[in-house]
Formats: C-alpha cells, sequence, structure tokens
C-alpha cells in the first residue's frame, strides 16, 4: 500500500481551508459588497439594479461555484493505493461533507492514461488518470507519492 507524502498532506489542509474561506466567508463578503454598492449607487437606481445582477453571478462563481468544484477535484484524488496482480485498490481524500471512498477495479476494467492536472494554480502538476468503465476519473498527482516511479511501472504493466 502506497501513502501519500507530507506534499500531498499540506495539499489536503490547503484545500479544505480555501473551501472554508470561499463558502463561508464569501457570502458574507458577498452581501456586504452588494449592500456597499447600493449605498454608492442610491441616486442611479437603476444602474444599482443592473450592477448587483452582474455582482450576483461574479460573486456565485467566485465563492460558490468554484470551491465546490475544487472539493469535487480534491474528492477525486487518490490519497492512497494498492496494486496487486489482478486487482487496483484506491483511496480518495476527504472533503468537507464529502466522504472519503475506497474503490477496488479489476486491472482489465480501468483505462490508465499519464496526464498533467492543469488545475493547481499556477502549477501543472503530472500524474495518471485512473478511468473506470462508467467513465469516472480519479487521479494520481505524481508530486504527492515518494515511489511514484514504481507505482507508474505496477499500473503499467497490467
Amino acid at each position: 500500500m502506497f501513502e501519500i507524502n507530507s506534499v500531498g498532506k499540506k495539499r489536503d489542509g490547503y484545500v479544505k481551508r480555501e473551501a472554508y474561506r470561499g463558502l463561508i466567508f464569501g457570502p458574507i463578503f458577498s452581501v456586504l459588497m452588494i449592500f456597499l454598492t447600493y449605498l454608492s449607487m442610491s441616486k442611479w437606481i437603476a444602474f444599482f439594479y443592473v450592477t448587483s445582477s452582474f455582482l450576483v453571478i461574479l460573486m456565485f462563481f467566485g465563492f460558490v461555484y468554484s470551491p465546490i468544484l475544487m472539493l469535487q477535484r480534491h474528492n477525486r484524488t487518490v490519497c492512497s493505493i494498492n496494486v496487486n496482480k489482478e486487482t487496483v485498490t484506491i483511496k480518495t481524500f476527504q472533503a468537507l461533507w464529502m466522504k472519503s471512498k475506497v474503490f477496488a477495479w479489476k486491472k482489465e476494467n480501468l483505462k490508465i492514461k499519464l496526464s498533467k492536472f492543469n488545475w493547481y494554480g499556477k502549477e501543472t502538476k503530472e500524474g495518471i488518470i485512473l478511468k473506470t468503465k462508467d467513465n469516472m476519473g480519479y487521479y494520481l498527482v505524481k508530486d504527492y507519492f515518494i515511489d511514484y516511479d514504481e507505482i507508474k511501472n505496477k499500473l503499467f504493466t497490467l
């Protein structure tokens, strides 16, 4: 069984912290911004309604949709993997209300593909996507495992 290293643990903490910020403080900040916009534009009320609808859409995507998308991707990232002769068993990260999941597949039921993950901010991470028959992808990030090359060799010699 291969477990994550300290880089993976740090990323886990970072994702949870950013999700809390976005989901708790985001709506509070949004209400405050709309109220301040209303106060500053009280003479141009028609312009306020146009501006506030744009702000609501922008804040929804910035403070609700983005953290939820980040949590869903994090919930599909592998935190431990076990490769046997016949099966591959993975465990995913827990992401706030999304529970950690354990999956076991026969090797012939998996599509394994090298990939690059662009959603890590300024950095692009390399890794492997494990695709199942129902087209769900699970992400094995290279930087999270000390024995990544050994895992990769075991997966590609199926």
